[in-house]
C-alpha cells in the first residue's frame, strides 16, 4: 500500500505541462479563460486561478459584446463612455457566467496552479437573449400604452424616459437590444430612448410673467411662469431656480404646468441678482453620470432681481416743540452707513416709518440757588402701515443748568451719547424688517 502512495504521488508531480498554457486555444465553439497563481498554498491557488479564468472567459465575452456595440459606441459617446461601458459589460458577464465547463488543471511547485475553461458559445447566445428578452420586458413595462397615449404629460413621459434611461445604463446590451414598443416602435431600443428625451424636454418652453422684480429687504415676491411643450398637458415638472452664488430653489409645476412661488428677499443680495430658470432633470430621475443625460436639452430663463435697503420715514415727536438743536443729531444716528435700511424725507415713498417720542419734564427747584432740573423719556417705535411692530424705551435721564434749555440741552446730549454707544434698537429694527 505504502509503495501504491508513493508512485500516485509521483505521477502526480511529473504531468508534463499541457500545450494550452503557451498555447492559448482558440475553438470557433467556445469562449475559453485560462487562469494562474503561484503563492505557495496550494489550495488557494487553485480558487484564485478559477476566479482568474472567470474574469479572462468574461473579458473574452465582452471582446465578443463590444465588437457588436463598437460602432454605436463610438458614434453615440467620447473615451470616457466606452470605458465605463467596457467596466460595467465586464461585470455584468462575470456575474451572470452560467453552465462553465472546467476542460483541465495543471499543478507545479515551481508554477502553481493553472486552470482552463470554457463556454459554449451556443449557450452564452441564448444567455445573452435571455437578459436581452428580461430587458426588454422590464422596459416595456415601463414604456407601456400610457406612454403612447396623448393625454399622457410631458412630465410623465420625463419620469418614464429616466427610467429606462437607468435601466439601460446598467445594462451591457444598452445599445444592441431591441424591439417593439405598443405597436408604436419597432428598432433599437437605446436610439428610441435617445431620441425621445431630446425631442421632449428641448420643445419645453418657459414663459415668464414677469422679468424684472424690485423689492427692498424684508419684502416678498411672487414668482409665475409656465412650462409648455409639444404635450396637451405638461403636468407637474420639477425645476430648480438658481442665482450666481449657486443658492437654489426647487419647486415642481402643478398639473396644468404652472409655478406660483413665494420668493423672499433673504435669498437675494443688495443691488441685482440674475436668476436662471431651468428644468431639474436630476428631480425626473436623470442620473450626471448617465451617456443618456447629454441629450436632455432645457431652455434656461433668466429674470432679475433688485434688491434695496427698505425705506423708512423719521418722525420725531417732542412735547418741546420749539427746540431746534434735536432733529439733525437723531437723523445722524440713523444714518451712520452700516444700517440695512435708509432714511427719506417722504411718507409716501417709506415702507416703514420710526417713530422718536421726547418727552422732557421740568422738576421744579427744591434748594434755593441749586440748578434747574429737567427729565427725559425716550421711546423708539418702528411702524408699518400705522402698525407698531417694535418699541424700544430708554430710562428716564437727568441732569441739571443754569436754565431748563440748558438742562434740556445736557439730557439731549446724554440720550444721543447713549443711542451712540448701545445700538441694540437698530439690530432690533434690521431683525423686524428682514424678517
Amino acid at each position: 500500500m505504502p509503495l501504491i502512495i508513493f508512485l500516485i504521488t509521483v505521477n502526480l508531480f511529473s504531468q508534463s505541462e499541457p500545450l494550452w498554457i503557451n498555447n492559448y486555444p482558440a475553438d470557433d465553439l467556445y469562449f475559453s479563460g485560462i487562469g494562474s497563481s503561484n503563492t505557495g498554498n496550494k489550495s488557494n491557488d487553485y480558487e484564485r486561478a478559477l476566479i482568474q479564468a472567470r474574469l479572462n472567459l468574461a473579458s473574452e465575452i465582452s471582446t465578443s459584446i463590444n465588437a457588436e456595440t463598437q460602432i454605436v459606441t463610438h458614434d453615440s459617446s467620447n473615451g470616457g463612455y466606452s470605458e465605463s461601458f467596457t467596466e460595467k459589460l465586464n461585470q455584468s458577464v462575470e456575474q451572470n457566467l452560467k453552465e462553465l465547463e472546467i476542460v483541465d488543471t495543471y499543478y507545479a511547485r515551481s508554477q502553481g496552479y493553472w486552470v482552463y475553461i470554457r463556454l459554449n458559445k451556443t449557450r452564452w447566445k441564448s444567455i445573452q437573449n435571455e437578459e436581452m428578452s428580461l430587458l426588454l420586458s422590464r422596459i416595456q413595462q415601463i414604456l407601456n400604452d400610457d406612454y403612447f397615449d396623448n393625454r399622457a404629460t410631458t412630465a410623465d413621459k420625463l419620469f418614464k424616459l429616466a427610467s429606462v434611461s437607468g435601466l439601460l445604463e446598467q445594462s451591457p446590451y444598452s445599445t444592441i437590444v431591441k424591439g417593439e414598443l405598443s405597436d408604436v416602435y419597432l428598432g433599437n431600443i437605446y436610439d428610441f430612448v435617445q431620441s425621445e428625451i431630446y425631442r421632449i424636454s428641448s420643445t419645453i418652453s418657459i414663459i415668464l410673467a414677469e422679468q424684472d422684480f424690485t423689492l427692498e429687504t424684508g419684502e416678498d415676491f411672487e414668482l409665475i411662469f409656465s412650462g409648455k411643450g409639444i404635450e396637451n398637458y405638461p403636468g407637474k415638472i420639477p425645476y430648480i431656480i438658481y442665482n450666481d452664488e449657486m443658492q437654489f430653489y426647487k419647486v415642481y409645476s402643478d398639473l396644468a404646468g404652472v409655478v406660483r412661488l413665494n420668493m423672499n428677499s433673504e435669498f437675494f443680495q443688495e443691488g441685482r441678482n440674475i436668476m436662471t430658470i431651468f428644468v431639474d432633470s436630476n428631480q425626473l430621475g436623470f442620473t450626471e453620470s448617465s451617456n443618456l443625460t447629454k441629450n436632455f436639452i432645457s431652455e434656461q430663463k433668466e429674470f432679475a432681481v433688485v434688491l434695496q435697503s427698505a425705506s423708512l420715514f423719521l418722525n420725531i415727536n417732542s412735547n418741546k416743540r420749539d427746540l431746534d438743536f434735536v432733529a439733525e443729531p437723531l437723523s445722524t444716528i440713523f444714518a451712520k452707513g452700516d444700517e440695512n435700511f435708509q432714511l427719506t424725507d417722504k411718507r409716501s415713498e417709506a415702507s416703514y416709518e420710526i417713530s422718536l417720542s421726547l418727552n422732557f419734564t421740568d422738576y421744579p427747584r427744591v434748594i434755593e440757588n441749586a440748578p434747574l432740573m429737567a427729565g427725559l423719556n425716550c421711546i423708539i417705535s418702528l411702524k408699518k402701515n400705522n402698525r407698531l411692530l417694535i418699541e424700544h424705551k430708554i430710562n428716564t435721564i437727568k441732569d441739571g443748568g443754569l436754565t431748563y434749555e440748558q438742562a434740556y440741552r445736557r439730557v439731549f446730549n446724554k440720550l444721543i451719547s447713549i443711542l451712540e454707544q448701545d445700538r441694540t434698537y437698530i439690530h432690533e429694527i434690521e431683525d423686524e424688517i428682514n424678517n
